[in-house]
């Protein structure tokens, strides 16, 4: 049993040590502002990334297809100020945790 369960280790550390890993950028990286969608995924997939994190939602269908036609992803979406417009729900539980994030707490 205790050959068994060794060999088994052996065999799953060989496929784990196989598996490239996956690198993501963060758009603030790339050329935010200055880079299109089509050239950011160029760039990126030059580098042997696997794709990109994005802050907010413009241009999202330009985005998508540009990384889809390079084969890269898109991970990630940071979108700023959605926890305000909820924290300021009439009876949101959520008022003190913004206002405590205003304070740097």
């Amino acid at each position: 049993m205790t050959k068994l369960l060794i060999l088994n280790m052996l065999v799953l550390a060989g496929v784990m040590s196989a598996a490239e890993p996956l690198f993501f950028a963060f758009d603030n990286g790339v050329g935010r502002g200055n880079l299109t969608p089509a050239q950011q995924a160029e760039m990126l997939k030059e580098l042997s990334y696997a794709g990109i994190g994005y802050t907010g939602t413009t241009a999202l269908g330009e985005r998508q297809r540009a990384f889809d036609q390079a084969g890269l992803v898109i991970t990630s979406l940071y979108r700023c100020g959605i926890a305000r417009r909820f924290a300021a729900a009439e009876g949101s539980s959520n008022r003190g945790v913004v206002d405590g994030a205003r304070r740097g707490r």
